[in-house]
């Protein structure tokens, strides 16, 4: 039976992501940010931060690849880049 007014659909591909594979290893919020700024040695300024939204965080994908996502108008703004682990250290490749 139909309601009028109601709207009915269906589909029949498939929208799932088609790389199942990659998952994220983690996500990370951001809290606080200090912004540190030398020239020749000698520091010039120290701009703290403090004040984020939960469209602030870095996300680290299990294929090398990751997003930061930063608060902006009218929506966030991601920067895809890619990762490499070097024993305990964890090195950006490229933007």
């Amino acid at each position: 039976m139909q309601v009028p007014g109601s709207f009915y659909s269906c589909k029949k591909d498939n929208t799932a992501p088609q790389n199942t594979a990659t998952a994220i290893l983690v996500k990370l919020y951001v809290i606080s940010h200090t912004s540190t700024t030398y020239s020749e040695g000698k520091l010039l300024d120290t701009a703290p931060r403090t004040s984020f939204t939960t469209n602030d965080y870095i996300q680290y994908f299990n294929d090398g690849s990751g997003i930061l996502s930063s608060e902006a108008t009218p929506s966030p703004s991601y920067t895809e880049f890619k990762y490499k682990i070097n024993g305990q250290t964890l090195v950006q490749t490229d933007t």
